[in-house]
């Protein structure tokens, strides 16, 4: 897995049965909570609940035409690293 640090920044992992394979592009955002309430005023649809990654915290999303789309915020330690380059 491809890493930040010590944190995985993406994974791929094996499909359960029935299940078909996809990719989920993420938007990194500085505050998740109210950037997802206003995809949702905007009518996106909401996957689940917000996941707490411990390196950051993800929601999935669905555009109205049913468009697959992630929203990550990372950690503050991640966001420190990302700085620092």
């Amino acid at each position: 897995m491809p890493q930040l640090g010590q944190d995985g920044i993406f994974g791929i992992g094996p499909l359960e049965a029935g299940e078909e394979a996809l990719w989920v592009q993420y938007t990194l955002v500085p505050q998740l909570d109210p950037v997802l309430a206003r995809a949702r005023e905007l009518g996106a649809g909401q996957v689940g609940e917000v996941m707490d990654l411990g390196f950051g915290r993800s929601a999935h999303l669905t555009t109205p035409a049913g468009a697959a789309f992630g929203l990550f915020e990372g950690s503050e330690e991640m966001r420190e690293q990302m700085e620092q380059g």
